[in-house]
């Protein structure tokens, strides 16, 4: 069924529920907090992992295309852009989730080449990386797979659960095959067994 540009704007404008609503907000500032304080440690920390100066890097780009992605979902969501400025905006937040997914993977090879990184700075040695800038990025990217495997595993279980829901009722469609000419809407089974 195609659904006219009428309803689906009658559908986005329906309330959510408040609980809903609240738990959104609170995540999503949960994660605003946490992308802000990952562009504050790679800027402040910027050069202080020689042995990997990519992190501080990662830090901060990962952080910045977060918030922007953040940022530019809820304009598209509560201010109601319409025409081509919504589809560049939604154009935008596809393909800065594309780059942040590979940005990802990304700090992920750059953080754990290193594991477990030398903390101290000793005279000339290039072999360390601050140990706030080091743990704070090791806890980002393990948030993340962890999220990005739960996700994974909430999907599938979510197939499994369509596909045996598909089944049974095909499977109960089949066993109570509805006749129309049958009185009061019996099975043919049961007209069979008091025939």
């Amino acid at each position: 069924m195609i659904r006219s540009s009428e309803q689906t704007l009658k559908m986005e404008s329906q309330p959510q529920h408040p609980v809903l609503t609240a738990i959104g907000v609170v995540v999503n500032i949960i994660i605003l907090m946490v992308m802000i304080t990952a562009i504050g440690f790679g800027i402040r920390h910027f050069n202080n992992c020689p042995v990997q100066p990519c992190i501080p890097i990662y830090l901060t780009v990962a952080g910045v295309s977060t918030t922007i992605c953040i940022v530019l979902s809820h304009c598209i969501k509560y201010s109601r852009l319409q025409g081509t400025v919504s589809i560049l905006c939604s154009s935008l937040i596809t393909v800065l989730y594309l780059f942040n997914f590979g940005w990802f993977i990304s700090g992920t090879v750059w953080v754990f080449a290193i594991y477990p990184p030398n903390y101290l700075p000793s005279t000339g040695d290039v072999g360390y990386c601050q140990k706030t800038v080091y743990q704070f990025a090791l806890f980002l990217i393990s948030l993340w797979w962890l999220l990005w495997i739960g996700m994974l595993i909430g999907g599938i279980c979510f197939l499994f659960f369509i596909c045996a829901m598909s089944v049974k009722t095909r499977h109960l469609s089949r066993m109570y095959k509805y006749n129309h000419n049958a009185p009061y809407g019996a099975t043919d089974d049961l007209q069979g067994n008091s025939a």
